[in-house]
């Protein structure tokens, strides 16, 4: 066995690492983004719920409060407990939103996890990682990491990873002319 073979060996078996560690992951983030999604659906749907809950449960007595400020006029009453049921809902849509914020990126990583495992299957099967599928696939994964991050942590954060991702990108394509070149001297 050659020392090349031996090289592409060891790529071989880091790839089938790689392809299961990313199915792990992106199995864990398609779960974690149906909770999520689950989670929205609820909250955008039990804002009477909660109000209704609330009331029969007596933690918050919104009504017997604004009595004690506003007194007893019966119209004013019923208006109270009109708002009263539009901050629940108002706040169930609000949690919703948070929950939905947090859902599109855990989408975003189950879509990346698992275009990384298409990447490094196909580095496996082709004993090349300096094609122009796998560069264009490793770049288009980049991306989206770049634009989550972006979107997640700050976008100061998600130019450094377009900054990267470019490199990365030249430093990719400069092996794939090597490797041409090396293929044509043979």
């Amino acid at each position: 066995m050659t020392n090349e073979n031996i090289k592409l060996n060891k790529v071989k078996k880091s790839c089938h690492t790689v392809c299961t560690v990313s199915t792990i992951l992106g199995v864990i983030c398609a779960i974690g983004a149906v909770l999520l999604l689950g989670l929205t659906i609820f909250a955008f749907s039990s804002g009477d719920l909660i109000a209704n809950t609330m009331k029969q449960s007596g933690l918050i007595n919104i009504p017997a409060v604004n009595q004690e400020y506003f007194g007893d006029d019966p119209a004013l009453m019923e208006k109270m407990a009109l708002n009263e049921t539009t901050f629940f809902n108002s706040m169930a849509k609000s949690i919703a939103l948070f929950t939905l914020a947090r859902t599109i990126p855990c989408i975003a990583l189950t879509i990346a996890f698992f275009m990384l495992r298409a990447t490094f299957i196909t580095i496996e099967k082709q004993d090349n990682p300096f094609t122009t599928k796998v560069i264009n696939r490793l770049t288009a994964l980049w991306v989206i990491v770049s634009v989550v991050i972006g979107l997640t942590n700050g976008i100061v954060y998600g130019i450094l990873m377009g900054f990267f991702t470019y490199v990365m990108y030249t430093i990719l394509d400069y092996g794939r002319v090597l490797q041409i070149q090396s293929d044509e001297t043979l």
